[in-house]
């Protein structure tokens, strides 16, 4: 059986340092040991010698039979000793010491990230490229390519590479090659030499069988073009990019509008019905041909500032950014000396009062004389309702009102709730038309002589000056038997109240009609009479009850008087005979303070109508009605929106 290269190779070693013929005589010292033949020998090969990667190498250099190379091993010494001498155990070696961990530090470089330069083309390259380029010269220009911008070193190779046609060609006279490239790399001169292409990218640190930069730079065109190309990152058009502008317009079909708090308390909110859902509008983007993951059409929603009319959902925005806000101090605890902290401090007392002083109002026993309520208008409801129809989600309905005057307290004595509707056929939702609703349901309870109302901080609604200049002139009339009127606010973001509990009611009742579908105004003044057990009161609010209310402040005495703001007053109270408010600033406060707020020629006189007929909707409002969701509709239904009045001049309610 032949034997392997390398087995001979230590077989001439062995022969070259112990000869067959040789003895050993003499006896062995203490660390020597006579070796035994070859063939019975052990031998430990380091791992050095086993170099897979130059083994060929060290082949191909051996060419002399009688040259014995020197391997790389260490003979296994066996210690003899004295029979009576004890043989100490090799000692273990010493374990080195653990390297303590990187601490972070400045991230390497730019250098560091370059490609290496590579090795040059050699001794054998044809062009001798080492000889005019030397190894500095090659380092130099590295370093200088490599400081360049990606640019720039695009320029720098288009002006370095010569296209040329081919001048041979060995393949047949169907070569797809026809062109060649000449390299050239200045010296340390300043004279272009011409390279091979192994030398060239290798001195700029690329494989030397890569040339796909240089290809891509060149152009397919057989003939080298003026200018280098252009630059093609981030040209290409993303797979999946979306078009905004086609969900923009497909967010806005859907109509949102300003609630009812207004710009005033929310400039750039607005609203959606509660019987439309992202869900629906994304599965309708997709049906007409869109490509848009859901999330991201979420995130267009909420980033439109729009969101969806459903109880419960509000959140304190202050207590939200103070959460945010926390995060930004080192300690456990808010720092004393924060003036956000201090904001939200006396934000959070301010609503633990009013909730306290709310459910104290809820607990007790209130004589039939006095009537607690909580007042607020219902989110935005949109006329007709159906669900169950798309071409109704796009098309632009009216949007009915809905002003609650809930009854706050026991069950034992509660009374029912009075609810005022029109819709925007009728009146709108501006200060005198707010104000309007007030004045009716106060006229309600004609027994009544104190009434408290619990109302939200939002000043287009509850806290402006021409609703307290038209309660003091209701007090001082013979249209309500009121002694005095008083107005609890609650701190912004913590509003929740019955009000709240009976549009939830209202909410229910919609959705378990067949369908869900609220046809036209009857079905909902229907809807609202049959909620909450029927323990309500509801009100259609005529053209004759909508008062055009002004404003009778004076600027010059409320500024004289040093008087705070309306938003920092808690509780306001109107009392009959006097022109006056009284008002608190904590719920805490036991006694009120006196601001005489009214121009001297402030009449307290109930005024005259608002307008002489309905408000009345846009044309093309009404006409998108008939034409789209009309012939939906029973027949009876039909008559409303037929007699539906319509102005063609619109009123700027904000």
């Amino acid at each position: 059986m032949a034997q392997s290269r390398g087995k001979k190779m230590v077989e001439l070693a062995l022969k070259r340092k112990y000869p067959e013929n040789d003895t050993h005589v003499g006896i062995p010292s203490k660390r020597q040991q006579v070796l035994p033949p070859a063939e019975t020998m052990e031998w430990t090969i380091l791992d050095t010698f086993l170099d897979t990667t130059s083994v060929d190498s060290l082949y191909d250099d051996i060419t002399d039979l009688d040259y014995v190379p020197t391997p790389t091993m260490a003979q296994t010494e066996v210690e003899l000793g004295d029979p009576g001498e004890q043989v100490q155990e090799p000692q273990p070696e010493p374990q080195p010491e653990p390297q303590p961990e990187p601490q972070p530090g400045p991230q390497p470089d730019v250098e560091s990230r370059r490609p290496p330069m590579r090795e040059p083309c050699g001794a054998k390259c044809r062009r001798r490229c080492t000889d005019h380029i030397s190894e500095e010269r090659r380092r130099e220009i590295w370093s200088q390519y490599w400081e360049m911008t990606y640019t720039e070193r695009r320029s720098w190779m288009f002006y370095s590479v010569t296209p040329m046609p081919t001048k041979r060609i060995t393949t047949g006279p169907e070569s797809r090659r026809g062109r060649s490239f000449i390299y050239r790399l200045q010296n340390q001169k300043g004279e272009p030499r011409q390279v091979c292409k192994m030398f060239f990218l290798s001195s700029l640190g690329y494989h030397p069988k890569n040339d796909s930069l240089v290809i891509s730079m060149m152009g397919k065109s057989n003939t080298r073009p003026l200018v280098p190309s252009k630059d093609q990152r981030g040209r290409q058009a993303a797979v999946n990019k979306i078009d905004v502008k086609t969900l923009d317009d497909h967010i806005e079909s859907f109509h949102p509008c300003v609630s009812h708090y207004r710009r005033e308390h929310a400039p750039n909110r607005r609203y959606l019905p509660s019987d439309i859902t992202i869900k629906m509008m994304h599965s309708d983007y997709l049906d007409k041909g869109n490509a848009c993951s859901y999330e991201a059409y979420r995130k267009m929603v909420k980033d439109k500032k729009i969101s969806f009319a459903k109880l419960g959902e509000e959140q304190c925005e202050d207590c939200l950014e103070h959460a945010e806000h926390v995060n930004c101090h080192t300690g456990e605890t808010e720092s004393s000396d924060c003036p956000e902290c201090l904001r939200w401090n006396k934000h959070k007392q301010s609503a633990l009062e009013s909730r306290q002083s709310y459910q104290a109002d809820a607990e007790r026993d209130w004589p039939d004389m006095t009537s607690v309520r909580s007042v607020d208008l219902q989110k935005v409801i949109m006329l007709p309702r159906m669900p169950g129809v798309k071409s109704a989600v796009f098309t632009r309905r009216i949007v009915a009102y809905h002003e609650t005057f809930a009854s706050v307290g026991k069950k034992t004595n509660k009374k029912n709730t009075i609810s005022v509707l029109w819709h925007e056929g009728m009146a709108g939702r501006s200060a005198a038309e707010i104000t309007s609703a007030y004045t009716t349901a106060l006229e309600k309870e004609r027994d009544v002589r104190h009434t408290i109302f619990w109302v939200d901080n939002c000043s287009a609604q509850n806290k402006n000056w021409c609703l307290l200049s038209s309660l003091v002139t209701l007090v001082n009339s013979d249209t309500i038997s009121q002694e005095d009127i008083t107005l609890k606010f609650f701190e912004r973001g913590h509003t929740f109240m019955s009000a709240d509990s009976f549009h939830h009611g209202v909410e229910q009742q919609m959705r378990s009609r067949p369908g869900g579908v609220v046809y036209d105004f009857e079905d909902f003044v229907s809807v609202v009479a049959s909620s909450n057990s029927r323990k309500v009161d509801v009100i259609k609010l005529e053209n004759a009850n909508v008062l055009d209310w002004r404003d009778g402040h004076s600027t010059v005495k409320v500024k004289k008087a040093q008087a705070p703001k309306l938003g920092e007053m808690a509780e306001i109270q109107v009392r009959r005979g006097s022109k006056s408010l009284f008002y608190k600033l904590s719920h805490t406060e036991n006694e009120f303070m006196e601001l005489d707020f009214l121009m001297k020629k402030f009449s307290l006189k109930v005024p005259t109508l608002l307008r002489p007929q309905n408000r009345g909707v846009e044309e093309v409002k009404k006409r998108d009605i008939l034409c789209n969701l009309c012939h939906l509709m029973p027949p009876n239904r039909r008559v409303f929106w037929y007699s539906l009045p319509v102005s063609n001049v619109l009123e700027d309610e904000e």
